[in-house]
């Protein structure tokens, strides 16, 4: 079986060695590590915080069909996460965060405190559906998945944004609409989807989104050649 690996990177400082470098001293890359051992990464989405806490998502295919039918039933979709603490260069073993099927697509948010959010684009046959799991604090546990979106022939772009307080916001756009939802840190409950475009009959591109540090958020799409 064809098997492709995913590998990350990280940039340090020669202080952070232990060599008593200056604070100025030239960032140094470190040795690519690898990620994952086995199957086919599909597609892969990383996210490192203002305090060095990093994550990476991706979608990883399972099955010998794979590499010539990635839409065979028999080449399993899984999305997996593997985070990396601050200051530390060793990552944290892989998790699986959705259920299994067809994940596709995942993409990551983390902020300062360590917590993180995750979507993806999952397959229930002819259509699709945004699913997002989240975990609390670096070393928390990623929830069980929720839907975000009603199923649709179609999931576009599909960003997703984690303020200062762990407040979440997804966005995404489906056939013939974008659309937004929020998830309060505090009550830990996904609110329900917005639309944010009048619906026609051309499909929307992107959309793009972003967050600041307060909870502010814009949304970008374009519609018919118009941004």
């Amino acid at each position: 079986m064809f098997t492709t690996r995913l590998l990350a990177a990280a940039v340090t400082a020669c202080a952070a060695f232990g060599l008593g470098a200056a604070a100025s001293a030239v960032p140094t890359w470190l040795a690519p590590t690898g990620l994952t051992t086995s199957g086919r990464v599909a597609a892969a989405s990383l996210a490192v915080a203002a305090t060095g806490e990093a994550v990476a998502v991706w979608d990883r295919e399972v099955g010998s069909v794979c590499a010539d039918q990635p839409a065979n039933p028999a080449c399993v979709h899984v999305v997996e996460a593997r985070s990396r603490a601050a200051g530390a260069h060793e990552w944290a073993p892989p998790v699986e965060i959705a259920r299994p099927g067809v994940g596709a697509a995942p993409q990551v948010a983390v902020d300062p405190r360590g917590d993180a959010v995750a979507v993806w684009s999952h397959d229930i046959g002819v259509d699709r559906v945004l699913q997002a799991s989240v975990r609390t604090g670096p070393t928390g546990t990623w929830q069980e998945p929720v839907d975000l979106s009603e199923p649709a022939t179609s999931i576009g772009a599909h960003p997703v944004a984690l303020d200062g307080t762990g407040d979440a916001i997804a966005a995404w756009a489906d056939a013939t609409t974008v659309r937004a939802e929020s998830r309060l840190a505090a009550s830990g409950v996904w609110g329900s989807p917005v639309p944010l475009s009048r619906s026609g009959r051309a499909a929307p591109v992107g959309p793009s989104l972003g967050v600041d540090a307060a909870g502010d958020a814009v949304v970008a799409w374009s519609l018919s050649g118009v941004v």
